[in-house]
C-alpha cells in the first residue's frame, strides 16, 4: 500500500487556529540585569534549558540557554558574573496569543531556542510554550496519518520502507495532506555529532562541539558501538561553573550519558515525529543500516521539513492576507 494513501487529510483551520490551541504555562523570564551566573544557577534549579530575558521594561530582548552556555561561556571563556545584558542580543521575532499556529511554526525555522515566550498586547511575557508542545500538538493534529504509517520497534526496525513518488492527488477543498510525513529521514537537516574511541578531556570535547558545529558526543568502541554521549545539557550540569582551563584534567568518559533512541535514515518523517510525541526527547540519532551514526535530530528539524512543504507555503499565502504590521516573523 502506498505510504501516501496512509495520509489521512487535516482541516486547514486546524493550522490556522490561535496559539491558545497550545498548553501554555506561567510566563517565567530571566532578568536582563541577572549575571550569567545568576541566571544558570535559576535554570539549574528549575531544570529549564531555555528561558526568555526581559528588560526594565519587562519586554523581552532575547534568549538565554544552554546552547549559548556551551558556545559564549564554556568555549569562548566569557566570565559567569559578565551580566547577561552584556552578552545577550535582542531577539526580534514575536509571538501574540492571537497569532495562528502556522506562524508558531515559520518561527521554527529562524530559532533554535526550545522555549516560545508569549506576549501581551502590551509587549510583556505572559505565556510560555515549548517545543515539546508543538510537538504534542502536530503529533494530535496528524494522528490518523501517523497511526497509519505505524510506530518504529524492535521488530520492524530494519523494514524497508519503500519511498512514494508523490503522484499528483486532487486537491480536497479546505484540506491538505501532508506530504513529506512520508519522506525518509535521509532528507532532513539534522545536526552534526563528534564521534571517538578515544577518551577525550571534557574540555577537549566542548573545542570540538563548538569547533565542529556538533550537539553531540558519542564514545564509541569500534567505531559503532555507542558507549556513551555528552550533550549541552550534561556539560551545563556538571560545569557550569567550571573554567575550561581546568577541564582538561577530566576524562569525559565519567560524564557519559546514555545514548538516545536510534532511527534509519530509511524510516520516515512521520515516525520519528511519532516517536518524539511518545517518549518527549530531546534529541535522536539517525545511523545507517550499519548502524553507523550520521546526524543528530531535534524535534526543531523535523518542524524545519515539514515547513518546506504546504505548510510552508500555507503560511506564505496566509501572511500575505495580514496587515503589514502582523507580518512578523
Amino acid at each position: 500500500m502506498s505510504q501516501v494513501a496512509k495520509l489521512a487529510p487535516v482541516s486547514k483551520e486546524i493550522l490556522l487556529s490561535e496559539l491558545s490551541a497550545l498548553e501554555l504555562f506561567d510566563g517565567i523570564t530571566l532578568d536582563i540585569n541577572m549575571t550569567c551566573r545568576q541566571a544558570s544557577e535559576f535554570m539549574l534549579e528549575k531544570d529549564f534549558l531555555s528561558l526568555g530575558v526581559v528588560n526594565d521594561q519587562g519586554m523581552l530582548h532575547g534568549f538565554y540557554s544552554i546552547r549559548f552556555f556551551l558556545h559564549e561561556i564554556m568555549y569562548k571563556g566569557i566570565d559567569l558574573d559578565t551580566p547577561l545584558i552584556d552578552v545577550i542580543f535582542k531577539n526580534p521575532l514575536e509571538i501574540h496569543l492571537e497569532d495562528p499556529l502556522l506562524k508558531v511554526l515559520n518561527q521554527c525555522n529562524h530559532r533554535p531556542e526550545a522555549v516560545f515566550p508569549v506576549l501581551g498586547n502590551d509587549g510583556k511575557v505572559i505565556h510560555n510554550f515549548w517545543i515539546k508542545d508543538i510537538i504534542t500538538f502536530l503529533c494530535k493534529v496528524f494522528k490518523k496519518s501517523l497511526d497509519g504509517l505505524g510506530s518504529i520497534n524492535e521488530k520492524n526496525f530494519y523494514d524497508l520502507i519503500p519511498e512514494d513518488d508523490y503522484k499528483e492527488e486532487e486537491p480536497i477543498e479546505g484540506e491538505i495532506k501532508i506530504l513529506n510525513l512520508v519522506s525518509p529521514l535521509r532528507r532532513v537537516v539534522g545536526s552534526r555529532l563528534v564521534v571517538s574511541e578515544n577518551n577525550l578531556s571534557v574540555a577537549e570535547v566542548i573545542n570540538n562541539l563548538v569547533e565542529e558545529d556538533a550537539n553531540m558526543f558519542i564514545l564509541s568502541k569500534f567505531g559503532i558501538d555507542m558507549v556513551g554521549v555528552v550533550t549541552d545539557r550534561i556539560l551545563f550540569q556538571n560545569f557550569y561553573d567550571k573554567n575550561i582551563k581546568d577541564l582538561y584534567e577530566l576524562p569525559i568518559k565519567d560524564y557519559l550519558g546514555s545514548p538516545p533512541e536510534l532511527l534509519l535514515e530509511e524510516h520516515l518523517v512521520g515516525n520519528a515525529l511519532s516517536a518524539f510525541g511518545a517518549n518527549n526527547s530531546r534529541r535522536m540519532i539517525v545511523v545507517d543500516r550499519d548502524l553507523v551514526p550520521i546526524k543528530v535530530l531535534e524535534p526543531v528539524d523535523l518542524i524545519r521539513y515539514l515547513n518546506s512543504g504546504i505548510l510552508g507555503d500555507l503560511w506564505l499565502q496566509l501572511k500575505s492576507s495580514l496587515p503589514s504590521q502582523n507580518k512578523n516573523e
